[in-house]
């Protein structure tokens, strides 16, 4: 199982790691805030998700989180801020800030090493030790 672990969350964005099954880091996610599963403006609920490739001609050659309570069209993908997020989860290879707002950096580049090392279908579970988190 693979998991993702929320390590900072506030108004504006939601950091973490995506961990191996050896609780190894493949690197760090960024996501939207927690707004209490609001679609397209909210981060996924805590959990456990099926993920499945998906691919569309908006978002080819992507990750797909399945079986988001009261949500659709959950992706993984390539992305730096919260500006390139409706719900979704970006990747990248260390933290930082473009233009001022909290990023990931080397999305592209992260995605596709993790499209590597992945199995094209997975658990994902989502995880926090946040008190923001705890009434989800």
């Amino acid at each position: 199982m693979i998991t993702l672990e929320r390590f900072q969350s506030d108004e504006m964005v939601t950091l973490g790691h995506l961990l191996d099954e050896n609780s190894e880091i493949l690197c760090y996610t960024l996501e939207l805030p927690w707004l209490n599963n609001q679609h397209e403006i909210s981060c996924i609920p805590l959990g456990i998700y099926n993920v499945e490739p998906y691919s569309s001609p908006l978002h080819p050659d992507v990750l797909h989180v399945l079986n988001v309570p009261d949500r659709t069209a959950i992706l993984i993908h390539p992305g730096n801020t919260v500006a390139d997020v409706r719900g979704c989860i970006c990747v990248g290879d260390s933290l930082g800030t473009i233009h001022g707002v909290q990023a990931v950096l080397n999305s592209q580049k992260t995605f596709a090493m993790l499209k590597e090392k992945l199995p094209d279908s997975f658990e994902l579970n989502v995880i926090s030790e946040l008190s923001v988190f705890s009434n989800s």
